[in-house]
């Protein structure tokens, strides 16, 4: 996941464009957006610290499913810091609702189990971070 600088220093300016009315003003604000950027990239560092200290289940054995586990754990705590995507706490219905989406996609067929892995290790990763 890269930091979106762009859309970073857009936020910032929309939130105090009602605050800037001289020369002093717009340096504050842009002292703000430079904030805003630095936070960005220090929640990215720990979210990355998180998604590779937290355990593996051992049933997890592929690559691919090794880093959908990651890349789960690693949305839900980055999704936690900057209060962006996941409305938390993520609840069983959040399983059971991929789950059935899973089974809609003929996932448990026998022909994906592979992919069906994949897939619920990622919801698992999410689901991992839930005390």
């Amino acid at each position: 996941m890269r930091v979106n600088q762009q859309a970073i220093q857009d936020r910032v300016i929309a939130e105090h464009a009602h605050e800037v009315h001289t020369t002093e003003d717009a340096i504050r604000v842009s002292m703000l957006v430079e904030e805003a950027i630095d936070n960005a990239y220090k929640v990215r560092q720990q979210a990355n610290v998180v998604a590779n200290i937290v355990p593996i289940p051992p049933w997890i054995t592929s690559e691919r499913g090794v880093r959908q586990f990651r890349l789960g754990v690693f949305w839900f705590h980055h999704s936690q810091e900057t209060n962006e995507r996941v409305p938390g706490p993520l609840t069983m219905r959040y399983l059971l609702d991929n789950l059935r989406w899973m089974s809609e996609k003929g996932l448990f067929s026998g022909s994906c189990d592979e992919w069906a892995i994949v897939e619920l290790s990622f919801v698992l990763g999410m689901l991992s971070q839930e005390q």
